[in-house]
């Protein structure tokens, strides 16, 4: 599903606003709270998410002089050591570094003159990387577990994210809903009912808040 800049854009900085708001009240002990993520605390997903503005940031300026540069400093494998090096702050200083971080995202973006101008990451051009900080934004918030949950997602959202990941099923996904029924994909049919936050929920990898119905299909890579 295809949606103009400026309202990802939009769409982003409110997420944005609403991370920032959630974890404002978040104490060490909270950012040491384990989340759905194997392994991960709230710290490691809040790193990952200020990481991951930093590094959309970047793609955009380089991108903006002409320049490709990676994703990440050091590429993806130095990706991790530093999340797990940095998931441990005082919960002040990570909320401190969202913030700039933040800025730092809106700023680039704001900056943006040509959407299609090629980046490192997936080999694409700039609106790739818009579109996977809205991503980025909306399903990390949902991992730390602070109230906001699936159902909150916009269907704008929700219908994005299930283009995105229907890559996952090997087949067509029927998705039905109450609100409509889409089609994603092509071969061996699979049908999926439920609510679509809940929907985009299962196929990102997270517990759905409700129960779904169908026959659910193994679920590939992410893509």
């Amino acid at each position: 599903m295809g949606y103009d800049e400026n309202a990802i854009r939009d769409a982003i900085a409110a997420g944005h606003e609403r991370l920032l708001k959630l974890l404002d009240g978040a104490d060490d002990a909270a950012m040491r709270a384990s989340t759905e993520l194997p392994g991960w605390t709230r710290g490691h997903v809040a790193t990952h998410v200020e990481h991951n503005g930093a590094a959309c940031a970047r793609q955009a300026v380089y991108a903006g002089r002409g320049e490709l540069i990676d994703f990440y400093d050091g590429g993806r494998p130095a990706a991790q050591p530093r999340i797990e090096a940095a998931s441990g702050r005082p919960a002040a200083e990570i909320k401190a570094a969202m913030a700039d971080s933040i800025a730092a995202v809106e700023q680039a973006f704001a900056q943006v003159e040509d959407w299609e101008a090629p980046v490192t990451y997936r080999d694409g051009v700039l609106r790739d990387v818009l579109e996977a900080r809205w991503r980025e934004v909306e399903i990390h918030t949902v991992d730390l577990g602070l109230g906001y949950t699936p159902s909150a997602w916009t269907s704008e959202f929700c219908l994005h994210a299930l283009g995105f990941l229907s890559a996952r099923v090997a087949g067509e996904l029927t998705v039905v809903t109450p609100d409509g029924t889409w089609v994603f994909g092509s071969g061996s049919p699979f049908r999926v009912t439920g609510e679509l936050g809940d929907v985009v929920a299962w196929i990102a990898g997270r517990t759905p808040e409700n129960t779904l119905s169908g026959e659910l299909p193994e679920l590939g890579q992410w893509p």
